[in-house]
């Protein structure tokens, strides 16, 4: 194979289209700035967006946590009154049966006095001791 041997023919107009091309290259230079200046401006705004976007989730997870501190405070409260509750209707239950079991020791005694020595025992008196008994299914 023969090497190919290329011509080329310049023209008279070759100092034209070299400012053409060094004019060309210049406007591309500048663009070429400008595209790195924008980019750069659009990287400082993903930069903040970014900052922004976590100090919101940041403050989210804070007030979920807080409002998980706050709730779980309410159901403490909430036993706690549960149970004082309970233990005021436990002791009032225990006064109440503890004087019922007082009554009934009263009236079994009465009763047995009065069995033992009728005189000492009223008609009124009786019918006050009868209306003491104790609540039925209490066993004295």
């Amino acid at each position: 194979m023969k090497p190919v041997q290329i011509e080329i023919l310049l023209g008279g107009n070759l100092p034209q289209r070299l400012n053409e091309a060094e004019r060309n290259i210049e406007r591309l230079r500048r663009g070429a700035n400008r595209v790195t200046k924008e980019m750069s401006d659009t990287d400082r705004m993903a930069q903040k967006l970014n900052g922004t976007v976590t100090k919101l989730v940041s403050a989210f997870a804070v007030k979920q946590l807080v409002s998980a501190i706050a709730k779980t405070r309410g159901e403490f409260q909430q036993l706690e009154v549960a149970f004082t509750t309970m233990l005021a209707v436990r002791e009032s239950q225990c006064a109440h049966v503890a004087a019922h079991k007082d009554c009934g020791n009263d009236t079994v005694r009465f009763s047995r006095r009065c069995q033992r020595e009728p005189s000492s025992c009223s008609p009124m008196v009786l019918r006050q001791r009868r209306s003491m008994r104790p609540l039925s299914g209490w066993e004295i």
